[in-house]
């Protein structure tokens, strides 16, 4: 597998712990605020090394989430958190690291842009990741095998694991961000220009014979009452790839050209919303990322 094409690596002159230890912290901090603290200052270096044209977010925290940093259970020693930059808020970069290595690990944002990673090399990543058998079959073999190769298989186990949790931290995360983006941020397609039926309504609104303050009423009425409906195809949309119901997905989303589609003739976002690039291909990308999710936490489970 080419890991590169996803993923970059660092590398500190002793382990990481030990240098958190060893800088200089209020004394009130714990330890879990030094970590926060380190990575806040790594990924700033990371991220502006690896594309100057962005900026860390230094608060770090998405407005659809309270948390960027993870510790899990099933990985102890393991850190990982997900970087935001203050332009590119829909593609973060997700940092982590053993608290008893050296090593830095931080995968690229999902995009097709400068400096970002496609879902294909993510996919691509995924499948050649394969589970060493058992520790325990290979503790009932150790008289034939040396104890250095079952650290090693041991360690690759650790660290495929680490590697797919990151992946899927986030995926999860980006998802939850594209997903607050497209329906409450400034960026949100559900502004009445993006709705097909409520730019009718306004043209027809701005037709009427009343006076001005009474059209700017109208045009408040009408766009508050498509964007509910608007939110709800989109939740319908969201429902349906979680179901893992990708086909269906796509459909609802620009299929329905023929009687044996179940929208056909009905409501679709590709009829709801203006049937352009732009924002169907907005909402066209999370097929792509819950189909990677699913994938990603398959194989995880082979892990844990």
């Amino acid at each position: 597998m080419d890991i590169s094409k996803i993923q970059l690596v660092f590398k500190e002159n002793s382990k990481i712990e030990k240098i958190i230890e060893q800088n200089s912290f209020p004394s009130s901090y714990t330890l879990n605020d030094k970590i926060k603290a380190y990575l806040n200052s790594k990924a700033q270096q990371i991220i502006k090394y690896h594309n100057p044209y962005l900026e860390f977010n230094i608060n770090n925290i998405n407005v659809n989430s309270t948390k960027n940093v993870f510790m899990l259970d099933y990985l102890p020693r393991y850190v990982f958190m997900v970087a935001y930059t203050l332009s590119h808020t829909n593609h973060p970069y997700l940092i982590y690291f053993n608290l008893d290595d050296k090593f830095i690990n931080v995968l690229l944002p999902f995009g097709r842009e400068y400096q970002q990673a496609n879902t294909e090399d993510y996919i691509n990543v995924i499948n050649s990741i394969v589970k060493n058998k058992n520790t325990s079959q290979i503790k009932k073999k150790s008289k034939t095998k040396t104890k250095s190769n079952l650290k090693s298989k041991i360690a690759m186990n650790e660290s495929n694991k680490s590697l797919l949790t990151a992946i899927y931290v986030l995926l999860d995360n980006t998802i939850k961000t594209r997903k607050y983006g497209i329906i409450y941020s400034k960026f949100s397609i559900l502004t009445c220009e993006n709705m097909t039926l409520c730019t009718h309504k306004n043209t027809e609104i701005s037709k009427m014979n009343i006076q001005e303050i009474e059209k700017q009423h109208l045009y408040i009425k009408v766009q508050d009452y498509y964007r509910i409906i608007g939110i709800e195809l989109l939740q319908h949309y969201f429902n349906l790839l979680e179901k893992k119901e990708y086909g269906k997905a796509n459909d609802f989303l620009k299929g329905g050209h023929n009687k044996f589609s179940e929208y056909y003739g009905k409501t679709r976002l590709n009829t709801f919303f203006k049937n352009n690039r732009s924002i169907l291909g907005h909402l066209e990308v999370f097929i792509s990322l819950y189909e990677l999710l699913s994938i990603c936490m398959l194989k995880l489970n082979l892990f844990i």
